[in-house]
């Protein structure tokens, strides 16, 4: 799963728009041609980063400038390295936003790209602390298509891969190459990503194509390791419940096809949630799920 990430040294890097299609999925022969494409290299960096951190230069100095990429309300954390007299800092942007982080005087662009790598690190999360309220009755509809049953591979707490804080309440279902996601919840699409076609190690971590949702209690929810152009919506869009909004692939860090789903709160903190039809499901433990 994509985690936080520090910024520092990709300072000016710039990001272009995320390429959606409602196209079939392709074949592999077609996956690995986009994958060579050079016109697919300026949207890369941009799938694993939630704001961009821009330098920008002013009389007497230069102005360090937060981007929010999304259309969702992100956080930008900044935190000093070394000197533990420095207070850590939030910065809320609203989404699309762009916001002065940092006032930098007396000094020029490399300078100033130089003093900040070394001395503070940025996060970015998508999402508020303090503005998020998970509804904790909600029940999801499974996030697959009607008439189908699939088995849940690892759950809650599942010991391949579901231990770090953002992964211990998500849920790997079996789905295949090609099959329909649904959207669990309705909410506006703020993360859509399908121009990836590899899958691999841990090298390909960052490197998956994937959904993020916003619900209405700020919530998010993500479908990942889909299909090479198989998503079906773009950011900013509105979708609704049971919404066909992409198909599986087997992309990025997976050593087979399934759809990862997990949603989450701030700071990517990941949340337990129940399906209906299955309130009463003990999501910790393997089995076999079909959409009431």
């Amino acid at each position: 799963m994509p985690r936080s990430i520090a910024f520092a040294a990709a300072l000016l890097a710039t990001f272009a728009g995320a390429a959606t299609s409602a196209e079939e999925p392709r074949s592999s022969a077609d996956a690995a041609d986009g994958c060579r494409d050079p016109a697919i290299a300026a949207t890369l960096e941009r799938a694993d980063a939630n704001v961009r951190l821009d330098l920008v230069e002013r009389e007497g100095g230069v102005t360090l400038q937060a981007v929010n990429l999304r259309p969702a309300p992100s956080e930008l954390v900044v935190s000093p390295r070394d000197d533990e007299a420095a207070a850590t800092r939030t910065i809320v942007l609203p989404p699309l936003a762009t916001v002065t982080a940092m006032e930098l005087e007396d000094i020029d662009k490399e300078a100033a790209r130089e003093r900040l790598g070394a001395d503070w690190q940025f996060r970015s999360y998508m999402g508020v602390s303090g503005e998020i309220a998970p509804d904790d009755d909600h029940l999801y509809r499974l996030p697959f298509r009607e008439r189908k049953t699939y088995r849940l591979a690892q759950g809650f707490n599942g010991r391949q891969s579901h231990r770090s804080d953002q992964s211990r309440h998500a849920l790997d279902f079996q789905l295949e190459v090609g099959d329909a996601v649904h959207a669990a919840r309705g909410g506006t699409v703020v993360r859509a990503v399908d121009w990836f076609c590899r899958a691999g190690g841990r090298e390909l971590l960052s490197q998956v194509n994937m959904i993020v949702i916003l619900h209405d209690d700020g919530t998010m929810a993500h479908y990942v390791h889909l299909a090479h152009k198989g998503v079906l919506v773009g950011e900013g869009e509105r979708v609704e419940r049971g919404q066909h909004i992409a198909y599986t692939g087997m992309t990025g860090f997976t050593g087979g096809p399934h759809l990862h789903f997990v949603v989450r709160r701030e700071r990517d903190l990941s949340i337990p949630i129940a399906f209906e039809g299955y309130a009463d499901r003990d999501l910790s433990q393997r089995g076999k799920f079909r959409v009431p």
